[in-house]
């Protein structure tokens, strides 16, 4: 089993708070929620995370993109989760 675990954001979009969520755990991911900006929780306890069968798995939903907002205004891919940098890790 697999894990995603959150490093930092991916670049510091939120002022000086690029730790935000650093070492939690991802526990719920719905990319097509608040009008596709996406929502994530996350967990200090390991237990408490979203379990994946693979690393692939664990990947593509790092990854998912957004079906009811799919491009961002730059016309790029809208994946909300990859504004964080992400480690995949073991349980």
């Amino acid at each position: 089993m697999y894990v995603l675990q959150c490093v930092a954001l991916a670049r510091d979009c939120l002022g000086n708070a690029g730790t935000i969520h650093s070492g939690q755990y991802l526990q719920s991911y719905d990319p097509d929620a608040m009008g596709g900006y996406g929502l994530a929780t996350w967990a200090t306890d390991i237990r408490n995370a979203m379990k994946f069968n693979s690393v692939m798995e664990a990947y593509i939903c790092w990854q998912t993109q957004s079906s009811i907002a799919p491009y961002r205004d730059d016309g790029k891919p809208n994946r909300p989760l990859t504004a964080y940098t992400i480690e995949i890790r073991p349980m």
